[in-house]
């Protein structure tokens, strides 16, 4: 198996640079990004708060359109979340984009804080008195996700998206996928009321790692501490099907982290990150693995394994929303992308963080969430997003406190005097061989 090795030569720039610890980062819209942190309930003056950035060009950097370096962010909202810090989050529109409304999920110890945005605000920008784009926020509930006697966490988070926010899926140490019902959180805001799942999954015997939600809601994958990946019926909790570690790699590796990458038809495609056991080797080894799931046939198959990093341990993944990338950092603080197509990687960046990378994401190429006159009749315009200038624009989060980004460059075509050369040389040969032709 072919393993990428070499790095990219060129410092990615920082986007962002936070004053508190940050454990992760999702999109808000096309323009924005939350990043959620703090130092919990120790009293040591750091603050816990989700902060909201507004993603901007540096109209100082000349080529905006195909370098990531001009993109920059401002600190537009911040919430405090008191004495927890933010450890999981999800996020999800609730209605049409371009309305602002929006549902983030945070995961504080034991509950999921869940706040709404609704619509947009313009926000000081300091000397230059200009508004700046933000959201208006407000806390909708507090739910109790985990209920284990002693050290009860929220673990994961994630929306179901196909219901645009209307269900939530939580993952704790006490084992347990519940499922929660947020159209009603929503709707009854009553302090007193005690809300509760409308499934509740007893998945382990340990902590729930991660979890992820099919594109049609159907199905939730999770993934344990000692690795157990296993599929669940969303809507009843039963167990659908276990995803075991391929034999070759089963005495060495374990599962880390799983995405579902979004595919046309009766396929459910699964994104499987695997790491070594042993970390004190300098021969560990990550995979990456592509899965598929018919579930009409109760039938499962790996459709490809690769050997992803050499020397590393993938600590966050995620999946562009078009499907065609896999993004993932690892614990030495080396960024990568690899196509979903044959796993191959088009991106690798060697401890660009100080520290381990803590979480990715993908922004939009297309600002689904700007909205503009139609004319004459026309079919609405796509407006560019942050990351059109690229074929993918990943950003990663690190405790080192910075957030950078990382392009996927499109393919340059051949330039005009690499042509003309190879021209020459053509001509060339066909002039060689009609004068051996002629000389017979």
């Amino acid at each position: 198996m072919a393993v990428f090795s070499s790095s990219s030569k060129k410092k990615p720039p920082v986007v962002a640079e936070c004053k508190t610890p940050v454990y992760v980062i999702r999109q808000l819209g096309s323009r924005h990004i939350v990043l959620g942190g703090g130092g919990g309930a120790a009293k040591t003056g750091v603050t816990n708060q989700i902060e909201t950035h507004l993603l901007t060009f540096d109209p100082r950097v000349p080529s905006v359109a195909n370098s990531s370096s001009a993109l920059k962010s401002k600190v537009v909202e911040t919430i405090n979340t008191e004495t927890f810090a933010t450890m999981n989050m999800d996020v999800v529109s609730t209605g049409r984009p371009e309305a602002g409304r929006h549902l983030i999920a945070a995961g504080h110890d034991q509950y999921c804080d869940v706040y709404e945005t609704n619509g947009y605000k313009a926000e000081g920008a300091g000397d230059d008195n200009s508004g700046l784009l933000s959201f208006q926020f407000r806390s909708v509930a507090r739910l109790t996700t985990d209920e284990k006697t002693q050290g009860a966490y929220q673990k994961c988070v994630r929306f179901d998206k196909s219901t645009h926010g209307k269900r939530l899926i939580t993952g704790g140490t006490d084992g347990h996928i519940r499922v929660w019902d947020t159209e009603k959180v929503v709707t009854n805001r009553n302090p007193e009321l005690v809300h509760k799942p409308i499934v509740d999954i007893a998945a382990y015997n340990c902590e729930v790692d991660t979890l992820d939600v099919s594109h049609d809601g159907r199905i939730i994958l999770s993934v344990s501490y000692n690795g157990t990946l296993v599929l669940w019926d969303s809507q009843t909790g039963k167990q659908l099907q276990e995803v075991p570690v391929p034999e070759s790699i089963a005495a060495a590796n374990k599962i880390r982290t799983v995405r579902f990458i979004h595919a046309p038809g009766q396929r459910y495609v699964l994104a499987v990150s695997y790491n070594s056991k042993l970390r004190t080797s300098k021969a560990m080894t990550c995979y990456l693995a592509i899965w598929t799931y018919n579930r009409e046939r109760s039938a499962l198959g790996m459709f490809m394994l690769k050997e992803a990093l050499k020397g590393e341990a993938i600590s966050s993944m995620c999946v562009s929303d078009c499907g065609n990338f896999i993004g993932v950092g690892t614990m030495g603080g080396s960024v990568a992308v690899f196509d979903t197509s044959d796993l191959n990687p088009v991106l690798y960046t060697k401890q660009t963080h100080g520290i381990f990378v803590t979480g990715v994401e993908f922004l939009d190429r297309v600002a689904d969430d700007i909205s503009l006159p139609i004319r004459d009749g026309a079919p609405p315009r796509p407006i560019p997003g942050p990351g059109a200038g690229a074929r993918a624009l990943l950003l990663s989060l690190s405790a080192d406190q910075t957030v950078q980004a990382h392009h996927v460059p499109f393919a340059q075509p051949p330039s005009t005097s690499s042509f003309l050369l190879r021209l020459n040389f053509l001509l060339l040969f066909i002039y060689y061989f009609i004068w051996s032709l002629s000389g017979l």
